[in-house]
């Protein structure tokens, strides 16, 4: 009963810890929660990572079975110097880089640009991306001072699914990463609902604005007529007027002929009369 207890909390009971030959482990066995000190419990070893809780490096690629766990690589297959170097700055960039478009697992389109928020000084930041077609050659991101972020604005995806990579390089020449994953849609991405929604108010604005106009009389009406004055009588001074006033002059110049006319005969008339008389 006592050989089924864990002398030493590690989650791996003595028993199975002297099936194991733990025992035999410098430093390690009962009395030693991590008996290959690669910072991983005996018992989390033999039951949640299946490494070997007495080698420290399981896969035998120089990395501890412990550091690759928190680095994030896999402890029983072998990584590489490259592999184990983006996986440390990926693990560095946690809560360090945060990717704001494309968003991580989400739907983007051909055009979404790509935005990084960094939460500390960095000399310089880049991104790539692999679409399954293998790594994009590194494209350098600008810093806007205006948004505080870093920033590429000149993109052109071709709808699939993606992983982005960026990174970043401080002062001392250490990179932070981070990555995700996402997929572009066909088409490019429609305007922000604040710009169109502020360019249907100005429309209504500048209409509301015609309609008051026109019913004032600032603006001419249809078919040449002038609007009218606040006394409700015709402006003056228009082309309208300027017609009628040639016809008051027409129906004028008409009577003044017609009464010259008229006088004319009149005085003509008694000079006959004489010279029938003689």
């Amino acid at each position: 009963m006592a050989m089924a207890y864990p002398t030493d909390y590690d989650g791996l009971s003595d028993g199975k810890e002297f099936a194991l030959g733990l025992q035999t482990v410098p430093g390690g066995g009962i009395f030693n929660p991590d008996s290959d000190l690669d910072g991983l419990l005996d018992g989390d070893e033999y039951y949640v990572y299946h490494t070997d809780p007495g080698l420290r490096d399981t896969d035998g690629d120089g990395y501890s079975d412990g550091t690759e766990v928190a680095v994030g690589t896999d402890p029983l297959v072998f990584t590489t110097p490259a592999e184990f170097s983006l996986a440390l700055a990926i693990a560095r960039g946690e809560g360090v880089i945060k990717i704001m478009t494309p968003l991580a697992g989400g739907d983007a389109y051909q055009n979404t640009a790509v935005t990084v928020v960094n939460m500390t000084p960095f000399q310089e930041m880049w991104f790539r991306y692999d679409n399954g077609s293998g790594w994009s050659s590194n494209v350098s991101l600008e810093y806007d001072p205006g948004s505080q972020q870093w920033v590429y604005t000149d993109v052109d995806w071709t709808p699939g699914n993606y992983t982005l990579q960026v990174f970043g390089k401080n002062a001392t020449g250490v990179v932070f990463a981070q990555e995700i994953s996402f997929r572009v849609m066909p088409g490019t991405e429609p305007l922000p609902w604040w710009i169109i929604a502020a360019a249907a108010g100005g429309a209504a604005v500048v209409g509301l604005v015609m309609v008051v106009a026109y019913k004032k009389g600032w603006l001419r009406r249809p078919g040449g007529k002038e609007g009218t004055d606040k006394d409700g009588g015709e402006k003056k001074g228009g082309p309208s007027e300027k017609g009628e006033g040639a016809k008051k002059v027409s129906k004028k110049s008409t009577k003044t002929t017609s009464k010259s006319s008229k006088k004319t005969t009149s005085k003509k008339s008694p000079s006959k009369g004489k010279r029938e008389g003689e």
